[in-house]
């Protein structure tokens, strides 16, 4: 198994609980990295971040690696598009 490549920008300390559990996890505060084979890419955008705009960003750089991520997992708050009632949230 590859890293965890951590792209974070939040103000909290989610990234760092994270790396408490996975010590040799690597944040970047933005997709300008270079995926290793094997790496896991973890997207903890903000609660409000505009991530249409930057899952752009995230394409470039899967366009860009010469090794693709194991595997994406990305954050998100459950019923923003208000399609989720409150019991299935």
């Amino acid at each position: 198994m590859g890293r965890v490549v951590l792209v974070d920008n939040r103000e909290d300390e989610l990234a760092l609980k994270i790396m408490k559990k996975v010590p040799d996890a690597i944040v970047s505060t933005n997709f300008k990295v270079q995926l290793q084979s094997g790496d896991i890419l973890c997207w903890l955008p903000k609660p409000n971040d505009y991530v249409d705009d930057e899952v752009q960003e995230l394409a470039d750089l899967i366009d860009q690696s010469t090794f693709l991520p194991e595997k994406i997992v990305m954050l998100s708050i459950p019923g923003t598009a208000d399609d989720a009632s409150l019991e299935q949230v």
